[in-house]
């Protein structure tokens, strides 16, 4: 479930950093971008906001859609982190994105997937990161020995791809939310809500040990700034051994919104 969600993200956010021949093109200066610590997509950086009266619409309008959200910002970066641990210690799965997108619609996505399982406790990493420059997409896999596959695409198939990624959106649940307050994260004037995850362990008998959930959404443009949701169940009293602890997690933090930063290709791709 969760490798096919990650699949499916990856997928809708993806098609959102393709060039979109409507967006308005704003030229920075040609520097090499500094690729962020992916782990700094975790913790984000909130404090406390003016309060401004928001009507109650507003306030319970839901984001709207990630790839609409990021469409509407010039440039931006995010890193998204899904965890997946359980039943046993050894089971355990991990995949971190982080994306780059600056002024001309040149893009970089790093992505991190760590895994063991019971039947395969050593951990297997693999790492990649792909850019997309102009026409050029080229990735470079970092697993092992680093090695560059390039494309150069046409006009048409480019347009192609363009054309398809605008057809679906990713939408997080964020179930029946209650709103918390306005604060600002990343330099973004942000609506704070707090949701619960509903039906967890109501099949199952499963005892829900952990259930939260968060999301902080722009005041202009409603696009999703931060979102965090921690969920842990367990089928034995705790000390068990029996005890079956199924642990996810999923982090989205968006910043360095309509920044100066360029992307360029690195060698490899030449």
């Amino acid at each position: 479930i969760f490798f096919l969600l990650f699949l499916m993200l990856t997928a809708a956010l993806a098609c959102s950093i393709s060039y979109n021949p409507d967006q308005k093109e704003e030229s920075g200066p040609e520097s090499d971008l500094p690729i962020p610590d992916i782990n700094q997509g975790i913790v984000g950086d909130t404090g406390a906001g003016e309060e401004a009266p928001v009507s109650e619409n507003e306030v319970l309008a839901a984001p709207v859609g990630l790839n609409e959200g990021l469409s509407s910002l010039n440039s931006y970066t995010y890193t998204l982190q899904i965890i997946s641990n359980g039943p046993s210690i050894q089971d355990r799965s991990e995949t971190k994105i982080l994306t780059t997108k600056d002024n001309s619609d040149s893009n970089m996505t790093r992505i991190e997937m760590i895994s063991s399982s019971a039947e395969d406790p050593e951990v297997d990493t693999s790492v990649s990161t792909n850019y997309r420059v102009g026409n050029i997409n080229c990735t470079i896999d970092d697993s092992d020995e680093a090695e560059a596959e390039k494309e150069d695409y046409s006009p048409a198939a480019k347009e192609m791809l363009n054309i398809l990624g605008g057809l679906w959106d990713v939408h997080f649940k964020t179930g029946d939310p209650v709103f918390i307050g306005n604060e600002v994260v990343n330099g973004i004037n942000c609506k704070h809500f707090t949701f619960n995850v509903g039906g967890l362990g109501k099949t199952s008998g499963a005892e829900v040990t952990q259930s939260t959930g968060e999301y902080w959404s722009a005041v202009d443009g409603n696009y999703l700034v931060k979102y965090d949701v921690v969920l842990e169940t367990r089928n034995a009293p705790e000390g068990s051994i029996d005890a079956e602890v199924l642990h996810s997690e999923i982090h989205y933090l968006l910043y360095d919104i309509n920044s100066a930063a360029s992307i360029v290709l690195p060698s490899l791709c030449d």
